[in-house]
């Protein structure tokens, strides 16, 4: 199999010579804005969605479009029609920067694709995921604002090496990831999903303005109001969670699977969720 390409800077590369340089402040400073999508049936899907997001997001950083970003649309089109023709479904990633400290105004821009983990999801799918209240909290909002979709991700990776530590430690099967609070002890996210709660034959979702606008939690609460299901927005608390039935993970790779479990890192107490018992 042809090795897959992507586009940086004006340019087709083989994916694995495709880098960020050491003086650039995406490097330097984690200034990187990223979007990620995925095809279905060889078809980008929720494209407009992730373009704002991710045009919102340069805007922020003051990263401006010049000739070398060209139309992103085309090249995602082009890369996905033409390039990656007949191929399985991926991902696709689009990256931007404010670009190398020696040529200020002169952004990074990159397009590439990447494996879809399939065994993975049907791991999630099939059992479900193990979530642990992580010790360290969400980015406050004072920093940065929680819709920022970026790759300065530290606080993910510290929760998610807790959750693993713990579900190791504890011989649980399956995935794990932490679910980080806000500094208010609010629930927000896990690194790769939303979460929403089913209590009392209702979806309660954490309030919008506190967490990750994600693509594929916006497409299901359009399914939830078209399915008639109620919805409420309000800071979840943890006590909250643990009266729900479900717990709902969503995401752009996965899209939508289920938590089996939900537990305080911390003290290593279980919660388990009621449908869990009988799977």
């Amino acid at each position: 199999m042809a090795e897959w390409v992507g586009w940086s800077n004006g340019s087709w590369l083989p994916v694995s010579n495709m880098c960020i340089p050491l003086d650039d402040l995406g490097h330097l400073q984690s200034a990187v804005v990223v979007e990620r999508m995925r095809t279905v049936g060889g078809k980008l899907l929720d494209w407009d969605e992730h373009w704002s997001r991710f045009e919102t997001g340069c805007k922020f950083l003051g990263i401006v479009a010049n000739d070398r970003a060209m139309d992103l649309g085309e090249i995602a089109r082009e890369l996905v029609e033409e390039k990656l023709l007949g191929l399985a479904d991926f991902s696709l990633v689009l990256l931007a920067t404010p670009g190398s400290v020696r040529r200020p105004e002169t952004p990074t821009w990159m397009i590439y694709p990447q494996p879809i983990p399939w065994r993975k999801l049907h791991d999630l799918y099939s059992q479900g995921e193990n979530l642990v209240v992580a010790r360290c909290s969400n980015v406050p909002a004072n920093c940065w604002p929680p819709q920022l979709k970026t790759r300065a991700r530290l606080q993910y990776y510290l929760a998610d090496h807790e959750a693993q530590e713990i579900c190791r430690a504890h011989d649980l099967v399956g995935q794990a990831s932490g679910l980080l609070l806000n500094d208010a002890g609010a629930i927000t996210e896990t690194s790769t999903a939303n979460v929403g709660f089913v209590i009392a034959d209702r979806l309660v979702v954490p309030e919008m303005d506190s967490i990750l606008h994600g693509i594929s939690l916006l497409r299901t609460l359009r399914l939830a109001e078209a399915c008639g299901i109620p919805v409420t927005h309000h800071p979840v608390t943890v006590e909250e969670a643990i009266e729900a039935s479900e717990i709902l993970c969503m995401g752009t790779t996965g899209c939508l699977w289920h938590a089996k479990s939900l537990r305080l890192g911390e003290d290593f107490q279980e919660w388990s969720l009621p449908q869990a018992e009988s799977m």
